[in-house]
């Protein structure tokens, strides 16, 4: 799949465009099509940044009629700690899917090896109510549903683009939850690269 993303910052707030393309049919049939937008307005105090978000998101799939949208609202929330950080982040469904909340808490660590690589990981677990998973998986039960765990690598080849390997492991805890789901548990590697202005 390929997933651009483009986005604008200006004195704290960020607008972003987020798409994810399936280039290969995948074992589920499925091929889906999803277009996100969000605003994000950070706030700094101290050690603790706090960034209150709203997203639209857009899905759909080209092979069936299986549409969806919706807005969400966010509150991401991160401590820095020194070697590593704290972070949460909370969201709410608004339109399509009301009072389906997922929230979220882990630590993240990323660290300059020299001028031009970064390496970085991160591990955290996440819980949704019982209309969130009712929604997304058809299980009307509250839940501690999922554990995850990333790392990444980030090569600045110039002053402003960069290009890095990234791999992320996710599975669904709770029992009826995985039953639910297609895919429970899932690996993701991928190549990011960008350029900053």
């Amino acid at each position: 799949m390929i997933q651009p993303e483009v986005w604008v910052a200006v004195a704290g707030t960020e607008l972003s465009a987020w798409s994810s393309f399936t280039l290969a049919q995948t074992t589920d049939s499925a091929r889906p099509q999803i277009l996100e937008f969000e605003l994000t307005r950070e706030l700094e105090w101290k050690r603790l940044t706090v960034g209150p978000a709203v997203t639209m998101f857009f899905y759909r799939d080209p092979v069936s009629i299986d549409r969806t949208r919706s807005i969400e609202g966010w509150l991401h929330a991160t401590y820095d700690a020194g070697p590593f950080s704290l972070v949460a982040h909370q969201s709410v469904d608004v339109l399509t899917y009301h009072g389906a909340y997922f929230g979220e808490a882990g630590i993240e660590s990323e660290h300059r090896l020299s001028e031009r690589l970064e390496v970085g990981g991160s591990v955290g677990g996440g819980w949704a109510s019982a209309a969130f998973n009712n929604a997304y998986a058809d299980v009307a039960r509250s839940a501690f549903d999922r554990l995850s765990a990333e790392g990444w690598l980030t090569v600045h080849v110039t002053p402003h683009g960069y290009i890095g390997p990234h791999a992320e492991f996710s599975t669904m805890l709770d029992r009826r939850v995985r039953a639910a789901l297609a895919r429970p548990t899932f690996v993701l590697v991928g190549l990011e690269t960008g350029v900053t202005f």
